[in-house]
């Protein structure tokens, strides 16, 4: 298995913009609905309606974001596996497969939620079981399996090469974390900058006066920010399903 091409590909995939945009148009318009909701945290609290409603929309938005996530990391599979394919066939691939990417993602979020309560040893549980279903995705759009077939066939991969699943796992984690990291610089000097000069009081007054004094600097910092979540995402899922494809013994098509 070559890693260096395989990861030397995987950046050249994500660093292109019409790889990297699909996720960004999600988590931008996402964050920005967050800042709305912050920014007007006074109002939403002025009463248990208001209140409700903030619950109502808040729980609306993670909603879409989730299953619109779901969509868009299924064609971002395709889009891997099938280089010269345009994103549209992508997008239409990964929606005739939604439903079996759907039930893989909440029977994998209910295991890994339920692994993740149990005293002192959930979180190390929930890694070994996240590795367990780390290709799930690759199983649905590449090999056409359904939800609960996949769910095996990743069980059967990990079993078979848990070495070589641990390690890909570690890599792909370090250098998004690397490339997080580099794209967060602006918005952590912003931060240190800012916590110097803001003056005393509680926490929604130091937070609105943050906001108030430095709005452009922070979207802009914030945009960077998620540039670099969009890249490492997409480079995260490139790699994978390259790694898989090497796995499986299959060639990019």
């Amino acid at each position: 298995m070559n890693w260096k091409n395989i990861l030397k590909r995987s950046f050249i995939f994500s660093l292109n913009p019409k790889r990297w945009c699909q996720p960004f148009l999600l988590d931008s318009s996402f964050c920005f609905i967050l800042l709305f909701y912050l920014l007007n945290l006074k109002y939403f609290l002025s009463s248990l309606l208001n209140a409700v409603l903030l619950l109502f929309l808040f729980f609306i938005t993670m909603l879409f974001y989730t299953l619109l996530n779901i969509w868009i990391n299924g064609a971002i599979v395709y889009q891997s596996y099938r280089e010269k394919k345009s994103i549209g066939e992508g997008y239409k691939e990964s929606g005739k497969k939604y439903l079996s990417l759907l039930a893989s993602s909440i029977i994998v979020g209910i295991i890994l939620g339920l692994i993740g309560i149990i005293p002192y040893i959930g979180f190390v549980l929930s890694i070994l079981f996240s590795l367990a279903f780390f290709f799930i995705y690759q199983g649905i759009i590449i090999r056409n399996l359904k939800f609960d077939e996949t769910l095996r066939h990743s069980v059967e991969i990990f079993k078979k090469r848990w070495d070589l699943v641990f390690a890909i796992w570690f890599v792909l984690a370090l250098i998004c974390f690397i490339v997080i990291l580099i794209f967060s610089t602006p918005l952590i000097l912003l931060l240190l900058g800012i916590l110097t000069k803001i003056g005393s009081g509680d926490f929604m007054n130091l937070f609105r006066e943050f906001i108030n004094l430095n709005m452009a600097s922070l979207i802009i910092s914030e945009i960077i920010l998620l540039v670099g979540f969009s890249i490492s995402k997409v480079f995260s899922i490139k790699a994978k399903t390259e790694f898989y494809l090497q796995i499986m013994k299959k060639k990019i098509k």
